[in-house]
């Protein structure tokens, strides 16, 4: 055994880009994986310190998953929404689960864009635009900062503390 210098190797894989992209290239389906981050930041309010909220068009706000399930978590389908939304019993302004997520980062093509962590919802809304004929359909959001979700991304993956980080164990 030596008492020497312990070499540790950190490689931190945030998903969803080619290896060494620049973050801002970073694919923002992140945020449906840092869920738990979204919640610990920042104490009771989570992230809405650092979010701004604003009222924007559904067409505005893009997708951040490629795919996703056609049912809510609660087993309710999408459809069901849609049919409230073109009923009226659903404002979605005034319904507060129909405020999105966003992080507003540029895309592709250098521009910025709102990206959606609510892909099914943003999916109802979207649908419900186009069914009534892509009239405007205004969307609360809270814009979340692309850097400031990314470090929280990176911090996320290396906190695993058991001891509240008053210890750490030297691994080979």
């Amino acid at each position: 055994q030596s008492n020497g210098p312990v070499r540790v190797n950190v490689h931190v894989d945030l998903g969803g880009g080619p290896p060494g992209a620049p973050m801002d290239i970073l694919n923002p389906c992140l945020l449906n994986n840092l869920q738990p981050a979204l919640q610990d930041s920042g104490g009771p309010g989570g992230w809405d310190h650092l979010a701004k909220e604003r009222i924007v068009d559904a067409s505005e706000i893009r997708f951040c998953q490629r795919s996703m399930k056609r049912r809510f978590q609660d087993g309710r389908s999408l459809e069901e929404l849609i049919r409230s939304l073109m009923a009226g019993r659903i404002d979605p302004l005034e319904a507060g689960f129909l405020k999105l997520t966003v992080v507003e980062k540029k895309d592709e093509n250098k521009r910025l864009a709102l990206f959606s962590k609510d892909n099914r919802r943003l999916y109802c809304l979207k649908e419900y635009q186009k069914r009534i004929n892509f009239q405007p359909v205004p969307v609360r959001v809270k814009v979340l900062p692309w850097l400031t979700v990314m470090e929280a991304c990176m911090f996320r993956r290396n906190y695993d503390t058991e001891t509240d980080g008053h210890q750490i164990l030297l691994r080979n």
